[in-house]
Parts: structure tokens; sequence; C-alpha cells
């Protein structure tokens, strides 16, 4: 089990990623668009939100919300950027919304 102090460090170090991504770290209300959400994401995670939507499975704010929680996963595992099982994860935790993508698999 990690320690508390190597906790916080994650946490300090996953917010500054997410300043620096964001330009300032965002209140949790924020407005970020779609756009910038998923830029330097994989190709193949943003065709299948790109899908989703179009096809009316979720909403653009659905995949932002989302999406914002797949970063900071990302952000405290130290990693570059969410893969889509992060965001599979994320649309999970979002009232059963994983069978809303087309091929969900389990990390």
């Amino acid at each position: 089990m990690p320690s508390l102090e190597s906790l916080r460090d994650s946490v300090a170090r996953a917010r500054e990623r997410a300043r620096y991504r964001w330009g300032a770290a965002p209140e949790p209300g924020a407005k970020i668009g779609y756009t910038k959400v998923v830029a330097g994401l994989p190709a193949k995670a943003v065709r299948e939100l790109d899908d989703a939507i179009q096809q009316g499975r979720i909403t653009y704010r659905t995949a932002v919300r989302c999406l914002r929680l797949a970063w900071t996963r990302a952000d405290l595992d130290g990693r570059a950027h969410p893969d889509i099982a992060d965001i599979w994860l994320t649309l999970s935790h979002r009232s059963g919304m994983l069978g809303l993508l087309r091929n969900p698999a389990p990390r």
C-alpha cells in the first residue's frame, strides 16, 4: 500500500500535468471543449467517441466529462495520455454506459 507521502506526490504531479495541458488547473465544473479534451488521444479512442456521439449513444457533454476523468487517471498513473481502456472505465462509472461504445474490453 502506498504511503500518504507518495500519494501526495502523485496527486501533485498529476495536478502539474493537468495544469500544463489545460493551461491552468481547471475547476471541477469548468467548461473544456471536446476538441481540446481529445487533443493527444489515440486515434482509435477518438473514433470510438466520435461514432458514439454521431449515433446519439452519448452526448458531447458526456464524452467531455468522461474524458476529463480519463485524463485524470492517466495523470495519476504518470502516462502521457489516457487509452481506450481508461475511457471505457470512466463510461462504465456513468450508470452502465460502457455498452454505449462498440467493443468495450476490460483493462
